[in-house]
């Protein structure tokens, strides 16, 4: 069997890969979100068109999808290649993986958050504003945005769970030197 925290931190070294691939997808179906369409009106036949740069929720999402993506690409080669030649990393490194891992969790969850309010008016509209519903005009825009949230959703629950491993990972030692001491403190004493 390997050491304590091996499983954990092949977990976690696999779960920064996954997390990174899924935000370069994100934001590459982001990027490749625009669409023409063809409006006859009164006057003539118009022509409107949609992309992300439209959207400041959209442009926010391409910016925390390349961000939470470099992190964790970064991440990734730094602990396969720390482990490959230190065998783990010091006390500031394990608290500095633990606060990045929760600010790219965070922004990447905000960023996923304003594109689904983008989507939701894009859909439902909000006829009180006089904003007309884009998804019946604009299929492939609405589609190519709906599986971009998703797979950032999902990016954002592996980034959850690769900060709860940070913090085990963090503070386990602290934990069962803890213990360790009050047991011996224990033990003196009688």
């Amino acid at each position: 069997m390997g050491k304590p925290g091996e499983k954990d931190s092949l977990a976690s070294t696999n779960l920064r890969l996954l997390v990174s691939l899924l935000c370069i997808t994100s934001f590459i179906l982001v990027l490749k979100s625009k669409e023409v369409a063809q409006r006859t009106t009164g006057l003539g036949t118009v022509f409107t068109s949609v992309k992300y740069s439209d959207s400041s929720g959209l442009l926010f999402l391409v910016a925390a999808d390349a961000l939470a993506a470099a992190y964790c690409m970064f991440s990734f080669l730094g602990l396969t290649v720390g482990s490959l030649v230190s065998g783990s990393s010091g006390k500031a490194g394990r608290w500095a993986i633990f606060a990045i891992d929760q600010i790219t969790a965070y922004i990447l969850l905000s960023g996923v958050s304003a594109a689904s309010e983008v989507l939701y008016l894009a859909d439902k509209g909000m006829p009180k504003a006089q904003w007309e519903a884009m998804c019946e005009t604009y299929g492939y825009f609405c589609h190519m945005v709906t599986a971009s949230i998703v797979l950032g959703f999902l990016a954002v629950i592996l980034l959850a769970i690769l900060s709860v491993l940070s913090a085990r990972n963090l503070f386990h030692n602290f934990y069962r030197r803890s213990v360790y001491l009050s047991k011996m403190r224990h033990s003196t004493l009688t």
